[in-house]
């Protein structure tokens, strides 16, 4: 007998989100840690969260899946480059998603 992923508990589910956010929380704190800079500092919040989810969706959906971290890691440059040029992350972050979300190809109209 299968069981189908719509089968789950959302309890499950609820677990698995949990779960998830502590661990990209833990592995930005081990990447803070190896900068020097104090922990939480590379923490995302919900907001980011959500619209980094939301584009590499488009790009997984409009160019297939390999693209979507290769697109996720170029964001990240993007946005180290421009800290680095003394620009603010956030401001960074959401000009590099919006490149992205104008790149990301449009299914042809019908």
């Amino acid at each position: 007998m299968f069981l189908r992923m719509s089968a789950r508990p959302r309890r499950r589910q609820g677990w698995y989100k949990t779960w998830m956010a502590d661990w990209i929380d833990d592995l930005a704190d081990a990447l803070a840690d190896r900068l020097g800079s104090g922990k939480r500092s590379l923490r995302l919040n919900w907001d980011q969260v959500q619209d980094i989810l939301e584009v590499t969706r488009s790009v997984t959906h409009s160019t297939g899946r390999d693209n979507a971290p290769l697109a996720g890691y170029l964001v990240g440059r993007y946005v180290a480059a421009r800290v680095a040029a003394g620009g603010d992350p956030d401001r960074a972050l959401a000009e590099a998603l919006n490149v992205v979300k104008r790149m990301v190809p449009r299914p042809p109209s019908i």
